[in-house]
């Protein structure tokens, strides 16, 4: 049923890539489960292009996307998304390279938030690698404390 809502970002079993898709999603899912603490919240943020390689979208709605996703255009953030972050938010980013990790948190800090990553791991193959970062939100400290 995703593949038909969002053809351009599923692969096709018919490509070669589908294979290593379905193996990358299934790596990430565990290494989030094994590293997210089951009585906090969390949301997902990342950026998608048409025709982005990485498979984000089949990682993001192995947890209903809808219910966890901060939005697929990191890092912008409009007002409805900050709604759903806070201090007790556990975030994952899914990012191509650092210059977007340093993008997102900027984008963070810009609205109150400091991103502390916890834990970090690459995955993907070597033409379409990519990082997962999990970490915590903590409001940014007013001047002067």
């Amino acid at each position: 049923m995703a593949y038909s809502s969002v053809p351009e970002n599923f692969a096709i079993w018919s490509l070669p890539r589908a294979k290593d898709d379905l193996a990358v999603t299934a790596s990430v899912h565990e290494y989030i489960r094994q590293h997210l603490d089951p009585n906090r919240s969390f949301r997902m943020w990342y950026r998608v292009v048409t025709g982005e390689p990485r498979p984000y979208r089949n990682i993001s709605s192995s947890y209903l996307w809808g219910y966890v996703l901060v939005n697929e255009a990191m890092p912008s953030l409009e007002p409805n998304a900050t709604a759903a972050l806070d201090a007790k938010v556990q975030l994952v980013l899914m990012a191509a390279n650092q210059r977007e990790v340093e993008a997102a948190r900027a984008a963070l800090q810009k609205v109150g938030f400091v991103y502390s990553p916890q834990v970090q791991q690459e995955f993907g193959s070597p033409d379409v690698r990519f990082q997962v970062i999990i970490g915590g939100l903590s409001p940014v400290a007013a001047s002067g404390e």
